[in-house]
């Protein structure tokens, strides 16, 4: 019995990684080189960005998607990540999370 007891307080402890590292992702210092990365610079999200293609003078703007998502149930990272990323595109965004995950079921519970 104090096997068991033990193996289920290490595999507890092993459950809670994911979420002590998810503080991290969080960070302006974290986010801002994924958004240049994925938007190619952080003017393009608030609006137009003067650029050329070709010698052409164009302008390019990101405009906010509307997507439902259906989380998945076996990562709180996937779920994080979601959330970020709809943040950061101001885009609306419907999400379904999953019953299992612990973090985020403390965060849309109410007082």
């Amino acid at each position: 019995m104090k096997a068991l007891r033990r193996n289920r307080q290490i595999w507890q402890k092993k459950d809670d990684y994911p979420y002590q590292d998810m503080q991290h992702m969080f960070n302006r210092e974290q986010l801002l080189p994924e958004v240049v990365e994925s938007l190619g610079s952080t003017e393009v999200i608030d609006g137009w960005k003067a650029r050329d293609v070709r010698g052409a003078p164009n302008r390019i703007r990101a405009f906010p998607p509307r997507l439902v998502h259906i989380m998945a149930g076996n990562s709180p990272m996937v779920t994080a990540m979601t959330v970020i990323r709809g943040a950061l595109s101001k885009g609306v965004h419907l999400l379904k999370l999953p019953s299992n995950d612990r973090c985020l079921r403390n965060w849309t519970r109410g007082p």
